[in-house]
């Protein structure tokens, strides 16, 4: 784009370079001062029809002129549409913020180019290195959970969560942007629209789908990051995946196969992916903020280390985990050898004589156990102690007060030993 052209636009604001350039427009730097203030911003340019050649096919189809000026209007309306749902997510810092939009219609032809100004961003494909650092990733999986729950609570479902559409600011905080393919949650369906190499299944396979499908496809961004960047089933570095490698992994994937666990992470991060990448939506997380509360308590917590108890709602398939051999022990550190005690000056260190095999060690007998000896009572105790009365003297005596006079007396009542 000319700066001639741009100024026109924007006064103040010039062309600094070339970003990038896709299949549907390009990508510049703007810049302009102010007092001495330098603000930098970022340029989408999109063409409607992407080129000349694409008119003449259509052309050739049979498409008339009115027939053209419906089809390109149609993609001026999704690209508004786009730009719609990023305004209305600009209290989301960690939404792409866009500052204007501008369409030119073509003057001898059908078409428009549009033009969205918005922050200028580096986009996470771009992030060199070979691995993420665990923090890191766990830090973008938040910021873009945080910008799913936001985009959900307005009821938009992004349907295109991918590493294109993540960019980073200078701040290091991550957003979402490339609104494009977005859909209000009331009406869902249809096509099939989005990435195949991060869509949900349930998209894939012309299902009903929802927030979870959003949740799928940041669980496969994360995994991306956590596996070498490589989604299921493709080989790791330093092979490169064929395009049979590719199709083929897409196939298991789409048709249900358990996701195997990515080869980096600490175990509370992998247990989160692996929610978020299940099969079955019911089986995922159903809304970004609880997946957004397991990322950060897995982000208080040292990497490497389990967390304390299960983070919420973590029921994982039970083929999502390695077999686990039969009887196998878990590898633990291997104990300290055992000190041997610091020998006591005081004790008799002196060798002891063989033993006979068979022999008893000779022992002194022990004395005879002597009966104890019994006290005779005290003459003197036994002369105050009175004789005790037996129960049926007792009892007579107690009959003979009682008889009246003239009375037979008993037979006397048996003596019973005191």
């Amino acid at each position: 784009m000319e700066n001639d052209h741009l100024r026109g636009l924007w006064p103040g604001w010039e062309t600094v370079r070339l970003l990038g350039r896709g299949s549907v427009g390009s990508v510049y730097e703007l810049r302009r001062e102010i007092f001495g203030l330098t603000e930098s911003a970022a340029l989408k340019v999109i063409a409607i029809p992407r080129d000349r050649s694409e008119i003449e096919e259509l052309r050739a189809e049979g498409c008339d002129e009115n027939e053209l000026s419906r089809i390109f209007a149609e993609r001026l309306r999704v690209l508004i549409r786009e730009y719609d749902a990023m305004i209305r997510l600009k209290d989301c810092v960690n939404v792409v913020s866009c500052d204007d939009l501008l369409t030119i219609q073509h003057e001898n032809e059908p078409g428009w180019d549009v033009l969205i100004k918005m922050e200028l961003l580096q986009p996470l494909i771009t992030v060199r290195g070979d691995r993420m650092e665990e923090r890191e990733i766990l830090r973008l999986g938040r910021d873009i959970a945080a910008a799913l729950a936001a985009c959900h609570k307005k009821q938009i479902l992004h349907r295109d969560v991918k590493p294109q559409n993540i960019f980073v600011s200078r701040e290091g905080t991550w957003k979402l942007g490339d609104f494009g393919v977005a859909a209000s949650l009331e009406k869902v369906g249809g096509p099939i629209v989005g990435t195949k190499n991060y869509m949900a299944p349930e998209i894939y396979n012309n299902m009903p789908y929802g927030p979870p499908a959003d949740i799928y496809s940041l669980g496969l961004v994360l995994y991306w990051l956590l596996n070498e960047k490589r989604t299921p089933f493709l080989p790791l570095p330093p092979g490169m995946p064929s395009y049979m490698d590719k199709e083929m992994a897409l196939s298991r994937r789409f048709r249900g196969e358990a996701i195997p666990v990515p080869a980096h992470g600490s175990p509370a991060l992998k247990r989160i992916v692996l929610k978020a990448v299940a099969f079955d939506p019911n089986r995922r997380y159903q809304s970004a903020e609880e997946m957004l509360r397991d990322l950060e308590a897995a982000a208080r917590w040292p990497t490497g280390e389990e967390l304390p108890m299960p983070c919420a709602s973590t029921d994982l398939e039970r083929d999502a985990w390695p077999a686990r051999t039969p009887g196998a022990r878990e590898s633990s550190a291997p104990r300290p050898e055992r000190q041997p005690m610091a020998a006591d000056p005081e004790r008799d260190t002196s060798p002891r004589p063989a033993r006979t095999p068979g022999a008893r060690e000779s022992r002194a007998p022990r004395p005879e156990r002597q009966p104890m000896a019994t006290q005779a009572p005290r003459p003197e105790a036994a002369a105050r102690a009175p004789k005790k009365e037996g129960f049926f003297s007792r009892l007579a005596s107690k009959l003979t007060k009682a008889r009246p006079e003239g009375a037979p007396a008993p037979a006397p009542a048996p003596a019973m030993p005191g």
